[in-house]
């Protein structure tokens, strides 16, 4: 490996973490029901969407903070259990000084009371970042699910 490589790695990994906490808020204000945790994992104009394969039906797309944290708390008092985002095998697609793409794959496990946990569904999302007054912040995120929620 070259110096620069080494170099370039060594500062992407702090980046990357950065990246990927804010991700991870995301899918914990959302099992939490925290919202100001899930709002600030979001820029302002941000833009969020998803679909379920092979329904047709799907949420968004939804653009800003407030509409998106609204619609997705609203999905959240639908739901009955509780919900855990397992979020795995990211991968950046690009990661700059200022903006970051990566894939990751997704896992939603649901508890309802009285009953042993339960996969709910699996996907990924696409989830691109940019860093707004030095800090991290969602501007997309789309969700493709296997199956419904």
């Amino acid at each position: 490996m070259s110096v620069n490589a080494m170099n370039t790695e060594r500062l992407a990994a702090p980046a990357a973490q950065a990246v990927l906490n804010v991700i991870h808020s995301y899918a914990w204000g959302y099992d939490e029901n925290d919202a100001e945790l899930l709002s600030s994992a979001f820029a302002d104009d941000a833009v969020t969407a998803g679909t379920i394969a092979e329904s047709g039906v799907g949420w968004g797309p939804w653009k800003g903070r407030d509409a998106i944290v609204n619609g997705l708390l609203e999905i959240r008092e639908q739901q009955d259990d509780r919900r855990f985002h397992q979020m795995s095998t990211p991968v950046f697609l690009s990661l700059t000084q200022d903006r970051a793409v990566v894939n990751l794959y997704l896992s939603v496990l649901g508890w309802p009371p009285g009953a042993a946990p339960r996969l709910v569904t699996t996907g990924c999302y696409r989830a691109t970042l940019s860093r707004i007054d030095g800090a991290w912040k969602l501007v997309e995120l789309v969700a493709k699910l296997d199956g419904g929620f």
